[in-house]
């Protein structure tokens, strides 16, 4: 069996000047998070939720409800970041 290899990239486009974009990839878990350019702190919020989201890809049995739960608990932390 041929190793899969997997890596993370993101383009911010030609309109945005800063890449808010985040990315994770793991071994059985990948995931990107637009920083949505132009709103307050996009770059914050797709950091914390790849920073939420990156602890996933260590899990040697991901199920579904690993990730509702982790999204739930990223979406409250990014909340709090703003409002605070």
């Amino acid at each position: 069996m041929i190793p899969l290899r997997v890596g993370t990239a993101t383009d911010g486009g030609r309109i945005v000047r800063v890449n808010e974009d985040s990315a994770v990839a793991g071994r059985e878990f990948f995931a990107v998070a637009d920083g949505m350019g132009g709103h307050a702190a996009g770059d914050i919020a797709s950091a914390i939720a790849v920073a939420h989201l990156a602890q996933l890809a260590e899990r040697p049995r991901l199920q579904p409800d690993d990730v509702r739960v982790e999204l739930v608990l990223c979406n409250q932390k990014i909340l709090a970041a703003a409002d605070g």
